[in-house]
């Protein structure tokens, strides 16, 4: 399938070179943590961590960037209020020890259960080896997980034999440890060097301190973090990026089969099964692809706003979601926020239209995060509610939900000049969420406002004594002795029967709240749009219960989503940038099991932010992802957060497209995969199943996830979960059933059904009934899992970085340098840069046999003087300044075309303009074309083939 004849070169890290050539290497962060590989191999993951009592944490995951210019490394992080540093001192003792000193220290007072350095080893090196602590006798490492706390105490000296040698840590003082089995949680043991499991109240300035001899089994090269500014060069190639596309272009998806104008002509949107329909096209499934919009990026002067609505058909999308769109909307003249502003209501009017005369549909919800007076909940108070304030006093407070339907209320039986329907009677407008990212949770809750904690805390003890009409019955049936009225919601050392209570509370309150909202836009305003709520903070046992009332459900995601090092939402931010590949997964992983089989799934946020070196490829799998399950509809988040970058160039951001020419191309991709079907859905289902009164009637502790251990089998199988009696049948070939009350499909578990036992028992029963044929490159016992769909249209190669595409209309891979896929289309060769790299026919043909073929080849793109504190770009700085750079990179791709005669070539400009024709060799294969990012009219990376 594919081959590596080339040599990766090496271009990421300046090295402190020990012996040439070895075999391990220490690589460092900024952080202070760091990995020790061996032949690329992951032998230790380690970083600062603490934990607070109840087992809540953090890790030092951050850079003190005050400190960049030191010799020493610092991490920084403020948690909960409480800033916690890591300083680790380095020095090279000889060719295979290395010392590290480390300094752990608190800024503010804080009460800790632990705070240490942890070294994370995978079991499968330690498994059938010894450990010896001092001069103790040596012991082996459990094979199979008994207690989770193996050894703990001070120690000078622990030596582990691991399959590539023994590893001896040594500390100059003895240093409390603790080794741990943490099979329960994960695939590894851990050593903590630390303070552990004492609960101890820590002075601002208290320092634990270790010096570690770190002694490896052979000679090693170190890697330190440096500083990292992307400039133009051999390296990085200038673009010029031009906004917009071209009409007729390569690039126009406008004429590919997704639009039916206008929007609504076949009546509303309904939720039938798993799929959306027209209601006067019944039978027909309908899928959506679509993009956000923030901000004043949906409040545009008419002619820009037709202008953008075209661009957006072009591109290919079928669907816009508004949001954050209300503080634009609002008149705040009569000190209210629920009056609708007339100018910028018609530029959004006009926009909607717009969209709707071209097919798009649209959704929104009715709360993100408009800005409500404090005063119009509480009378007399001063200032603006925080907007999960709101989002949390909704459930709660009669006030609140009243300012929400009034809102509500204008804006939906406002009449739109433009279609001369209310947005209530347009079926454009043909979703609604309720509230943005408003998931109930104990802990969210205890970080809101006073007033808004006292009222869920009334509630709360309200519904308690509805249940057990005294606190004394109360603590009886939970075995806690607690105070009559209960101060906190989250309940310390919560026995299960507590813990299942505050669950059924959580699903009361917000079924409570659904349906008082539904009948409200139902039978008041008559809005035929389907509902739901909920789009994003897990799947648990209630939420899942809570959805079942929805008529569709929504999910969101991110990839490296940014995280703030110092203010949010300004520099510097901190991002993993790791190869999704690599780790074996894809975004949406988990959010395909907060799915529910009988009814619609959509995705309405999702991103693989920048500035992720990994965004090519990033969207494409999600494009393979919700195409395999079978998804009703997928939002990119984000086109714009406001309108400055819409209309001319922009130097790229976390979210926006309209910045990112990079990720624009690579939509094409997934519009191909998922929109136009590319990429057939699994033909199998595997449904988690459980009853209507699961949390009431079943014992033990609620399920705090739907994310099973065999997540993995989502390219292999459409997943989800389903509820219902034990009488209705599940939907699905496998049933993984929470209890015997439970649905059962034709294949029936039942009990502990997500965890590691689980994928056992499912992973056999798969291979004998061949639902994973001998071949198939799914592995549910590595780590990380191999993947691929039983028709071989994806595959995912962790071990390779390597993933897949191998469909009729769109073939190609993402991969290292030096590697030569061959798929049933084309083979890709990608020769000197990781990239991504693709091939889409543009007509209803296979790639074999089409005239007209998308080519694009994906490595990297970066704003010019982007600055970051480390080599893998994982702690940015500075944003830069345009132009944009892409990386230097070549590739060769071969079509195996049945087409007779050669086709002409062409690179392309970013709005598919022909910039160059391009030679094409004819071979008994069938055609081949090189491509290099470097071209004569600077960066390029989408390229077209025509047979004429």
């Amino acid at each position: 399938m594919f081959t590596r004849p080339f040599t990766l070169l090496s271009i990421l890290f300046t090295s402190i070179t020990i012996a040439a050539q070895t075999d391990w290497t220490l690589e460092l962060k900024r952080s202070t943590g760091g990995t020790v590989t061996y032949r690329d191999q992951q032998i230790i993951s380690f970083f600062p961590a603490l934990f607070y009592p109840g087992w809540t944490g953090a890790h030092i995951n951050s850079p003190d960037c005050s400190r960049l210019e030191d010799s020493a490394l610092h991490g920084k992080i403020t948690h909960n209020g409480v800033t916690f540093t890591s300083d680790l001192e380095l020095t090279t003792i000889n060719e295979n020890t290395q010392l590290l000193s480390y300094k752990l220290a608190t800024q503010q007072d804080v009460v800790l259960n632990s705070f240490y350095v942890g070294f994370y080893f995978p079991t499968s090196i330690l498994l059938g080896h010894n450990y010896q602590i001092d001069e103790r006798p040596a012991k082996p490492f459990p094979l199979v997980l008994d207690q989770t706390r193996i050894e703990s105490g001070p120690v000078s000296r622990i030596a582990l034999e691991t399959t590539c040698g023994t590893i001896v840590f040594s500390f100059r003082q003895p240093a409390n440890i603790l080794l741990q089995d943490n099979r329960q949680w994960g695939d590894t043991f851990v050593i903590r060097v630390g303070s552990d499991s004492n609960n101890k109240p820590r002075k601002a300035g208290d320092v634990i301190a270790f010096d570690l001899d770190l002694q490896l089994p052979g000679a090693f090269t170190l890697k330190r973090p440096e500083l990292t500014v992307i400039t133009a060069g051999e390296d990085w190639i200038p673009l010029d990026t031009v906004l917009g596309v071209k009409p007729g272009s390569a690039l126009d998806f406008s004429t590919m089969d997704y639009f039916d104008a206008p929007a609504g002509k076949h009546g509303w949107v309904k939720a039938v099964g798993k799929h959306f329909e027209f209601e006067n096209l019944p039978g027909k499934a309908q899928r959506f692809y679509g993009i956000n919009f923030c901000g004043n990026g949906q409040i545009n002067p008419h002619e820009q706003a037709a202008e953008l609505a075209e661009r957006l058909q072009r591109l290919g999308y079928n669907t816009v979601r508004f949001h954050h769109h209300e503080n634009d909307l609002v008149d705040r003249s009569n000190g209210q926020s629920t009056k609708l502003r007339a100018d910028t209501m018609d530029k959004l009017d006009f926009f909607f239209a717009e969209l709707k005369k071209r097919g798009m549909y649209s959704t929104t919800d009715m709360y993100v995060s408009r800005r409500v007076y404090a005063c119009e909940i509480w009378p007399g108070a001063e200032g603006v509610l925080n907007m999960r304030d709101f989002k949390y006093l909704l459930p709660v407070c009669p006030i609140a939900m009243e300012n929400w339907k009034t809102f509500s209320r204008n804006f939906l039986l406002h009449k739109n000049p433009y279609t001369g329907l209310t947005y209530a009677e347009d079926p454009a407008l043909a979703w609604l969420s309720m509230i943005n990212e408003g998931t109930l949770g104990a802990y969210a809750i205890n970080d809101r406002d006073d007033r808004v904690k006292a009222l869920w805390l009334d509630a709360w003890n309200a519904w308690l004594t509805k249940k057990y009409g005294s606190a004394a019955t109360r603590n009886q049936a939970w075995e806690l002795e607690l105070p009559d009225a209960l101060t906190n919601l989250v309940i310390k050392d919560a026995t299960d029967a507590a813990a299942r209570d505050l669950s059924l509370f959580f699903l009361d309150t917000q079924n409570a709240m659904f349906a008082e909202m539904k009948s409200f836009l139902r039978n008041e305003l008559g809005c035929k749009a389907l509902l739901t709520d909920m789009n994003f903070g897990g799947n648990a046992a209630w939420m899942q219960l809570a959805r079942s009332q929805f008529d569709y459900v929504d999910d969101h995601f991110y990839i490296d989503h940014p995280s703030f090092l110092e203010t949010r939402w300004r520099l510097p931010s901190h991002c993993p940038n790791q190869s999704v590949v690599a780790r074996g997964a894809i975004g949406g992983d988990s959010n395909s099991f907060t799915r529910l089989l009988n009814k619609p799934f959509t995705i309405t946020e999702y991103n693989y932010s920048g500035p992720g070196r990994y965004r090519g490829v990033g969207g494409i799998l999600t494009g393979c992802l919700g195409a395999i399950q079978d998804w009703a509809g997928i939002w990119r988040f984000a086109y714009a957060h406001g309108n400055s970058a819409i209309y001319k160039p922009g130097v790229t951001n976390y979210f926006d497209m309209v910045r990112d020419p990079l990720n624009q191309a690579a939509e094409r991709a997934t519009l191909c995969l998922y929109l136009r079907q590319d990429m057939l859905p699994a033909a199998k289902t595997i449904a988690i199943t459980l009853h209507p009164e699961h949390l009431s009637e079943h014992p033990g502790r609620p399920e705090g996830s739907f994310v099973p251990a065999w997540r993995a089998l989502n390219a292999h199988a459409q997943v989800g979960a389903f509820i219902a009696d034990a009488n209705t049948p599940a939907p699905a070939d496998v049933s993984m059933a929470l209890s015997n009350k439970a649905p059962q499909g034709k294949k029936n578990f039942v009990g502990e059904v997500l965890g590691q036992d689980a994928k056992v028992a499912l992973d056999t029963w798969l291979r004998e009934n061949q639902w994973l044929p001998e071949g198939n490159l799914t592995d549910l016992n590595a780590s990380p899992v191999p993947r691929q769909s039983p028709n071989k249209q994806l595959s995912i190669i962790p071990a390779e970085d390597t993933m897949i595409l191998d469909t009729a209309r769109t073939a190609g891979a993402f991969a290292p340098a030096g590697t030569s896929i061959d798929t049933e289309a084309a083979r890709i060769t990608i020769l000197d840069t990781d990239a991504t790299v693709w091939a889409s026919s543009l007509d209803d043909s296979p790639l074999t046999q089409s005239p007209h073929i998308l080519i694009t080849h994906l490595t990297d793109l970066q704003n010019t003087e982007a600055r970051f504190a480390e080599q893998e770009r994982q702690t940015l700085l500075s944003w830069g300044k345009l132009p944009h750079l892409v990386r230097n990179g070549r590739a060769k791709v071969l079509i195996r075309s049945t087409r007779p005669g050669t086709p002409k070539a062409w690179a392309l400009r970013t709005d598919g303009e022909r910039l160059a024709t391009l030679p094409v060799t004819k071979t008994a294969e069938g055609v081949e074309i090189a491509l290099a990012v470097k071209g004569q009219n600077g960066a390029q990376f989408i390229y077209e083939l025509l047979w004429e």
